[in-house]
Protein backbone atom coordinates (compact mmCIF):
# COMPACT_ATOMS: atom_id res chain seq x y z
CA UNK A 1 0.00 0.00 0.00
CA UNK A 2 2.63 2.55 0.75
CA UNK A 3 4.78 1.87 -2.60
CA UNK A 4 0.87 2.35 -4.57
CA UNK A 5 0.24 5.69 -2.21
CA UNK A 6 3.61 7.01 -3.27
CA UNK A 7 3.36 6.27 -7.19
CA UNK A 8 -0.11 8.01 -7.17
CA UNK A 9 1.50 11.09 -5.41
CA UNK A 10 5.01 11.18 -7.77
CA UNK A 11 3.50 10.40 -11.01
CA UNK A 12 1.34 13.30 -12.02
CA UNK A 13 4.40 15.36 -11.27
CA UNK A 14 7.06 13.46 -13.39
CA UNK A 15 4.69 13.13 -16.61
CA UNK A 16 1.27 13.49 -18.23
CA UNK A 17 0.06 13.09 -21.66
CA UNK A 18 0.62 15.97 -24.06
CA UNK A 19 -3.70 16.20 -25.32
CA UNK A 20 -6.54 16.60 -22.61
CA UNK A 21 -8.15 13.19 -23.06
CA UNK A 22 -11.57 12.70 -24.66
CA UNK A 23 -13.19 11.84 -21.23
CA UNK A 24 -12.29 14.79 -20.01
CA UNK A 25 -13.33 18.53 -20.01
CA UNK A 26 -11.55 21.60 -18.95
CA UNK A 27 -13.02 25.10 -19.24
CA UNK A 28 -11.90 27.17 -22.79
CA UNK A 29 -12.36 30.40 -24.68
CA UNK A 30 -12.22 30.95 -28.53
CA UNK A 31 -9.04 32.77 -29.84
CA UNK A 32 -8.83 34.15 -33.13
CA UNK A 33 -5.41 34.57 -34.74
CA UNK A 34 -4.33 36.29 -38.32
CA UNK A 35 -2.52 33.77 -40.73
CA UNK A 36 0.78 34.86 -42.30
CA UNK A 37 -0.33 34.12 -45.77
CA UNK A 38 -2.98 36.77 -45.59
CA UNK A 39 -6.00 38.87 -43.62
CA UNK A 40 -7.62 35.56 -43.03
CA UNK A 41 -8.22 34.47 -39.48
CA UNK A 42 -8.43 31.53 -38.15
CA UNK A 43 -10.40 30.55 -34.67
CA UNK A 44 -9.16 27.76 -32.29
CA UNK A 45 -10.58 27.31 -28.72
CA UNK A 46 -7.71 27.01 -25.65
CA UNK A 47 -8.00 26.35 -22.31
CA UNK A 48 -8.37 28.72 -19.59
CA UNK A 49 -5.10 28.84 -18.07
CA UNK A 50 -5.75 32.14 -15.74
CA UNK A 51 -8.40 33.27 -13.46
CA UNK A 52 -9.23 35.83 -10.67
CA UNK A 53 -9.48 35.17 -7.02
CA UNK A 54 -13.35 33.22 -6.65
CA UNK A 55 -13.59 32.42 -9.94
CA UNK A 56 -15.03 28.52 -10.46
CA UNK A 57 -12.79 26.41 -12.48
CA UNK A 58 -14.90 23.40 -13.79
CA UNK A 59 -13.50 20.20 -14.49
CA UNK A 60 -16.14 17.44 -15.83
CA UNK A 61 -15.02 14.17 -16.74
CA UNK A 62 -16.51 10.65 -17.59
CA UNK A 63 -14.78 8.58 -14.79
CA UNK A 64 -13.59 9.64 -11.83
CA UNK A 65 -10.72 11.96 -11.28
CA UNK A 66 -8.46 12.36 -8.26
CA UNK A 67 -7.87 15.85 -8.63
CA UNK A 68 -4.84 17.38 -7.25
CA UNK A 69 -2.86 20.45 -6.86
CA UNK A 70 0.70 21.41 -6.28
CA UNK A 71 1.77 22.93 -4.54
CA UNK A 72 -0.78 21.36 -1.83
CA UNK A 73 -3.69 24.21 -1.11
CA UNK A 74 -3.09 26.23 -3.43
CA UNK A 75 -7.05 26.34 -4.61
CA UNK A 76 -10.09 25.06 -3.43
CA UNK A 77 -10.95 21.65 -5.00
CA UNK A 78 -15.11 20.60 -4.75
CA UNK A 79 -16.01 16.95 -6.24
CA UNK A 80 -19.26 15.80 -7.25
CA UNK A 81 -21.19 19.10 -7.23
CA UNK A 82 -24.27 19.02 -9.42
CA UNK A 83 -24.99 22.78 -9.55
CA UNK A 84 -22.80 26.58 -8.85
CA UNK A 85 -23.77 30.14 -8.96
CA UNK A 86 -21.19 32.99 -9.83
CA UNK A 87 -18.45 34.00 -12.14
CA UNK A 88 -16.87 30.95 -14.34
CA UNK A 89 -13.84 30.87 -15.98
CA UNK A 90 -15.14 29.81 -19.35
CA UNK A 91 -18.18 32.36 -19.01
CA UNK A 92 -18.43 36.26 -19.55
CA UNK A 93 -17.43 37.75 -16.50
CA UNK A 94 -21.24 38.44 -15.02
CA UNK A 95 -22.88 35.98 -12.27
CA UNK A 96 -24.74 32.98 -13.56
CA UNK A 97 -26.11 29.69 -12.60
CA UNK A 98 -25.11 26.29 -13.72
CA UNK A 99 -26.65 22.54 -13.57
CA UNK A 100 -24.25 19.74 -14.22
CA UNK A 101 -24.86 16.92 -16.19
CA UNK A 102 -25.31 14.19 -12.91
CA UNK A 103 -23.81 11.12 -14.83
CA UNK A 104 -20.19 13.16 -15.14
CA UNK A 105 -17.98 13.35 -12.61
CA UNK A 106 -17.12 17.34 -11.66
CA UNK A 107 -15.02 19.03 -9.89
CA UNK A 108 -15.76 22.67 -9.02
CA UNK A 109 -11.88 24.55 -8.32
CA UNK A 110 -11.72 27.97 -7.26
CA UNK A 111 -8.89 30.44 -6.59
CA UNK A 112 -8.37 31.89 -3.05
CA UNK A 113 -5.82 33.86 -3.56
CA UNK A 114 -2.86 35.07 -6.52
CA UNK A 115 -0.94 31.97 -6.78
CA UNK A 116 0.64 29.68 -9.37
CA UNK A 117 -0.24 26.26 -9.24
CA UNK A 118 -0.64 22.78 -11.37
CA UNK A 119 -3.60 21.04 -11.68
CA UNK A 120 -2.84 16.64 -11.67
CA UNK A 121 -6.03 14.88 -13.42
CA UNK A 122 -5.46 11.11 -12.13
CA UNK A 123 -8.18 8.72 -13.42
CA UNK A 124 -9.20 6.10 -11.05
CA UNK A 125 -7.38 2.88 -11.84
CA UNK A 126 -5.21 4.58 -14.82
CA UNK A 127 -3.24 1.85 -16.82
CA UNK A 128 -1.57 4.41 -18.85
CA UNK A 129 0.72 7.20 -18.81
CA UNK A 130 -1.34 9.36 -21.55
CA UNK A 131 -4.09 9.23 -19.48
CA UNK A 132 -3.09 11.19 -17.45
CA UNK A 133 -3.05 15.51 -17.72
CA UNK A 134 -1.77 18.23 -15.95
CA UNK A 135 -2.74 21.54 -16.14
CA UNK A 136 -1.07 24.82 -15.47
CA UNK A 137 -3.41 27.45 -13.22
CA UNK A 138 -2.37 31.04 -12.79
CA UNK A 139 -5.04 32.93 -9.85
CA UNK A 140 -4.41 36.59 -10.61
CA UNK A 141 -5.64 39.50 -9.58
CA UNK A 142 -4.87 41.33 -12.79
CA UNK A 143 -7.57 40.47 -15.60
CA UNK A 144 -6.87 41.04 -19.18
CA UNK A 145 -5.84 44.11 -19.94
CA UNK A 146 -7.82 45.96 -23.07
CA UNK A 147 -5.43 47.83 -25.41
CA UNK A 148 -4.26 51.60 -24.81
CA UNK A 149 -7.24 53.94 -26.93
CA UNK A 150 -7.09 57.73 -27.75
CA UNK A 151 -8.40 59.69 -24.84
CA UNK A 152 -11.84 61.00 -25.89
CA UNK A 153 -11.82 64.02 -27.54
CA UNK A 154 -13.68 67.40 -25.52
CA UNK A 155 -16.86 68.08 -26.95
CA UNK A 156 -16.60 71.23 -26.98
CA UNK A 157 -13.25 73.60 -26.50
CA UNK A 158 -12.25 74.81 -23.19
CA UNK A 159 -13.55 78.31 -23.95
CA UNK A 160 -16.91 78.75 -26.51
CA UNK A 161 -15.94 79.51 -30.10
CA UNK A 162 -18.36 82.27 -31.70
CA UNK A 163 -20.24 80.67 -34.50
CA UNK A 164 -18.49 81.88 -38.02
CA UNK A 165 -19.80 85.05 -40.01
CA UNK A 166 -21.76 82.78 -42.39
CA UNK A 167 -24.79 80.39 -41.19
CA UNK A 168 -23.63 77.21 -41.88
CA UNK A 169 -25.68 75.40 -44.89
CA UNK A 170 -25.52 71.62 -42.40
CA UNK A 171 -26.76 71.87 -38.77
CA UNK A 172 -24.96 69.02 -37.43
CA UNK A 173 -25.92 69.88 -34.01
CA UNK A 174 -28.35 72.16 -32.53
CA UNK A 175 -28.79 73.11 -28.60
CA UNK A 176 -30.12 75.79 -26.32
CA UNK A 177 -30.34 77.02 -22.79
CA UNK A 178 -32.11 79.41 -21.76
CA UNK A 179 -30.41 81.63 -18.37
CA UNK A 180 -32.93 83.21 -15.94
CA UNK A 181 -32.66 83.77 -12.08
CA UNK A 182 -35.17 82.41 -10.24
CA UNK A 183 -38.32 84.14 -9.85
CA UNK A 184 -36.71 87.13 -11.86
CA UNK A 185 -38.98 89.26 -12.90
CA UNK A 186 -39.52 89.84 -16.82
CA UNK A 187 -41.00 91.75 -19.17
CA UNK A 188 -44.43 89.91 -20.23
CA UNK A 189 -43.09 90.14 -23.60
CA UNK A 190 -39.85 88.00 -22.43
CA UNK A 191 -42.16 86.14 -19.89
CA UNK A 192 -43.71 83.51 -22.22
CA UNK A 193 -39.88 83.08 -23.65
CA UNK A 194 -39.52 79.71 -23.53
CA UNK A 195 -43.19 78.90 -22.43
CA UNK A 196 -44.47 79.71 -25.82
CA UNK A 197 -45.96 76.85 -27.42
CA UNK A 198 -44.72 77.46 -30.89
CA UNK A 199 -41.25 77.82 -29.16
CA UNK A 200 -41.65 74.55 -27.00
CA UNK A 201 -43.13 72.94 -30.57
CA UNK A 202 -39.60 73.94 -32.76
CA UNK A 203 -37.38 72.99 -29.98
CA UNK A 204 -38.14 69.75 -29.19
CA UNK A 205 -38.22 68.97 -32.91
CA UNK A 206 -35.13 70.65 -33.67
CA UNK A 207 -32.69 70.23 -30.83
CA UNK A 208 -30.20 67.06 -31.32
CA UNK A 209 -31.19 64.71 -29.18
CA UNK A 210 -29.42 63.55 -26.30
CA UNK A 211 -30.82 59.82 -24.89
CA UNK A 212 -34.00 60.17 -26.45
CA UNK A 213 -34.17 64.12 -24.67
CA UNK A 214 -34.24 67.34 -26.70
CA UNK A 215 -31.36 69.31 -26.39
CA UNK A 216 -32.88 72.40 -24.67
CA UNK A 217 -33.03 73.17 -21.55
CA UNK A 218 -33.90 76.34 -18.81
CA UNK A 219 -31.16 77.01 -16.20
CA UNK A 220 -30.14 79.53 -13.19
CA UNK A 221 -27.04 80.87 -13.92
CA UNK A 222 -25.32 79.16 -10.81
CA UNK A 223 -27.37 76.20 -12.57
CA UNK A 224 -25.43 72.63 -11.01
CA UNK A 225 -25.17 70.22 -13.51
CA UNK A 226 -23.68 67.20 -11.78
CA UNK A 227 -26.77 64.77 -12.96
CA UNK A 228 -27.03 66.52 -16.78
CA UNK A 229 -26.82 64.67 -20.17
CA UNK A 230 -22.97 64.81 -20.54
CA UNK A 231 -22.53 67.00 -23.80
CA UNK A 232 -25.43 69.30 -22.64
CA UNK A 233 -23.24 69.35 -18.89
CA UNK A 234 -20.13 69.84 -21.18
CA UNK A 235 -21.63 73.00 -23.26
CA UNK A 236 -22.94 73.93 -20.06
CA UNK A 237 -19.20 73.96 -17.99
CA UNK A 238 -17.76 75.45 -21.08
CA UNK A 239 -20.03 78.87 -21.94
CA UNK A 240 -20.73 79.56 -18.14
CA UNK A 241 -17.72 81.57 -17.56
CA UNK A 242 -18.90 83.73 -20.44
CA UNK A 243 -22.24 84.39 -19.58
CA UNK A 244 -24.24 87.99 -19.75
CA UNK A 245 -26.04 89.20 -17.61
CA UNK A 246 -29.26 87.41 -17.08
CA UNK A 247 -31.33 86.73 -19.32
CA UNK A 248 -29.63 85.72 -21.73
CA UNK A 249 -29.54 82.61 -24.23
CA UNK A 250 -27.27 80.07 -25.57
CA UNK A 251 -27.31 78.41 -28.75
CA UNK A 252 -25.01 76.22 -30.18
CA UNK A 253 -24.46 74.99 -33.95
CA UNK A 254 -21.93 71.87 -34.64
CA UNK A 255 -19.87 72.10 -31.61
CA UNK A 256 -19.78 76.23 -31.71
CA UNK A 257 -21.42 78.08 -28.97
CA UNK A 258 -22.69 81.55 -28.66
CA UNK A 259 -24.12 83.62 -26.00
CA UNK A 260 -26.65 86.39 -26.58
CA UNK A 261 -28.87 88.79 -25.15
CA UNK A 262 -32.93 87.43 -24.25
CA UNK A 263 -34.88 88.15 -27.02
CA UNK A 264 -37.76 91.19 -26.89
CA UNK A 265 -40.53 88.80 -27.21
CA UNK A 266 -41.56 85.31 -28.47
CA UNK A 267 -41.81 86.19 -32.29
CA UNK A 268 -38.48 87.22 -31.85
CA UNK A 269 -36.77 84.32 -29.68
CA UNK A 270 -38.66 81.93 -32.65
CA UNK A 271 -36.63 84.02 -36.00
CA UNK A 272 -33.81 84.08 -33.61
CA UNK A 273 -33.97 79.93 -33.26
CA UNK A 274 -34.94 79.43 -37.08
CA UNK A 275 -31.86 81.22 -38.20
CA UNK A 276 -29.38 78.73 -36.48
CA UNK A 277 -31.52 75.91 -36.40
CA UNK A 278 -32.78 75.86 -39.88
Amino acid sequence: MRIVFLWLFLLPVVCCGDELPPTMKLPTVKVITETQAGPAKVETTKIVDQIKPGVWYVIQSKTKLFVMDFPAGSVSIISGATSADGVFADGDGEPESRTFNPEDFTYLIQGQKPCKCELALVPVGVLEKSAIFRQTLTVSDVGPQPPPVDPPKPVYPPKPVDPPGEKPVVVNSFRVIFVKESGQTLPPEQTAIPAAAKIREYLNSKCTKENELAGWREYDPQQIVTNEQPIMKALWEAVQPKLLPSPCIIIEVNSHAKVMPFPENADDCLKLLKEYGG
